[in-house]
């Protein structure tokens, strides 16, 4: 976007704000995925805005992008975890069938048939 309307007349570029939270949800997802936040283990959304040089805020989006991709899990009072890791039965049943988990209430593991479905 570019405005004009300065008193100098000078153009002002603003970046789109979606820009900040793709690169924040990407830089969480590899984290994630490369396990530097340990599978089951909360995470702190404050020490992890700091540690990527952001707010709060395009942080919380990323986690919500990431729990519906079934990477993060969010617990009501408590917050999101790291979704534990596929065990060798569930993989080779993802892979098998890949509806075969639709409309159950289960924990999320990661990312489930995201892998098989490539």
């Amino acid at each position: 976007m570019t405005f004009r309307g300065l008193s100098d007349g000078a153009k002002v570029s603003v970046p789109p704000r979606q820009i900040l939270t793709d690169g924040v949800y990407e830089a969480v997802k590899e984290l994630v995925m490369d396990q530097h936040i340990e599978p089951r283990s909360r995470v702190n959304i404050d020490k992890l805005a700091r540690d990527l040089g952001v707010s709060p805020t395009p942080v919380r989006e990323a986690l919500a992008r990431l729990e519906s991709d079934g990477l993060v899990i969010k617990e009501p009072l408590r917050g999101y975890s790291i979704a534990p890791l596929l065990d060798r039965e569930a993989f080779e049943d993802c892979c098998s069938n890949p509806t075969s988990r639709a409309g159950q209430e289960s924990v999320p593991t990661l990312a489930w048939c995201a892998i098989c479905s490539v």
